[in-house]
């Protein structure tokens, strides 16, 4: 009879514990604590990436990794205008150029045909159109000592200048002005560097520009840009 009675309450016991973990699991998934610890555990190896700034084109440009390399022409706006490119019909440029470019998978192409101006050139800047209006971004803390870039002409012998920097016109100004002076180009890629080691790169506007002019070249030109850098 005893032996009777403690199976009957070793049962009632189990089916007590039963109902008190439903009880708990219940309370436990209403108050998301399950669903904390199962993300916990499972998202170890993920990488969360935040999208909340993708779509807003007027946000400050900002590096692509946190690296020894800051990629002008991903990071930047091709947005600066200057001379004869404010008009579309003596200045074009193709972001996505993809025949032979010196980095897979596409380059630069511009294309500058002689106007009025008999001059021309394209900033890439903090923001699109940012003359000065807006503030740029901060590279000082970033240890850059230079600035390459791979260029080629279509046919050799095109004459343009690069540079950084420069834009002073309006409230915010370039912390720095940098430039390769005219160079004349090869039709095969070649790598230049402009060194900006102790330069002032606290507030930069204008991170990269070229410029031309019809008087060096009164048939127009083409030429090819890829991998511009800020680096070490």
């Amino acid at each position: 009879m005893k032996r009777i009675n403690l199976i009957k309450y070793t049962s009632l016991f189990a089916s007590l514990i039963t109902i008190l973990t439903a009880i708990a699991v219940i309370y436990l998934e209403r108050t998301n604590f399950i669903s904390q610890i199962r993300n916990l555990i499972f998202s170890e190896n993920k990488t969360v990436v935040d999208t909340t700034a993708i779509h807003d084109t007027t946000a400050i440009a900002i590096p692509d990794s946190i690296t020894s390399k800051l990629n002008v022409i991903k990071n930047f706006y091709p947005s600066g205008y200057i001379g004869d490119a404010s008009l579309e019909k003596y200045v074009q440029i193709n972001n996505y150029y993809n025949i032979k470019p010196y980095s897979e998978p596409s380059c630069v192409q511009v294309v500058y045909n002689r106007g009025s101006m008999g001059w021309a050139g394209i900033y890439w800047q903090t923001n699109a159109n940012n003359w000065g209006d807006n503030p740029g971004i901060d590279l000082s803390n970033k240890g850059y000592n230079k600035i390459s870039f791979w260029v080629k002409g279509e046919k050799g012998g095109e004459v343009v200048e690069f540079k950084a920097g420069g834009i002073t016109g309006k409230k915010y100004k370039d912390s720095f002005s940098v430039s390769t002076g005219r160079i004349v180009l090869s039709n095969k890629w070649q790598k230049y560097i402009i060194p900006i080691k102790n330069k002032n790169l606290s507030n930069v506007i204008g991170a990269f520009c070229w410029i031309s002019t019809s008087i060096q070249n009164p048939a127009g030109l083409t030429f090819y840009l890829d991998d511009v850098f800020y680096e070490y």
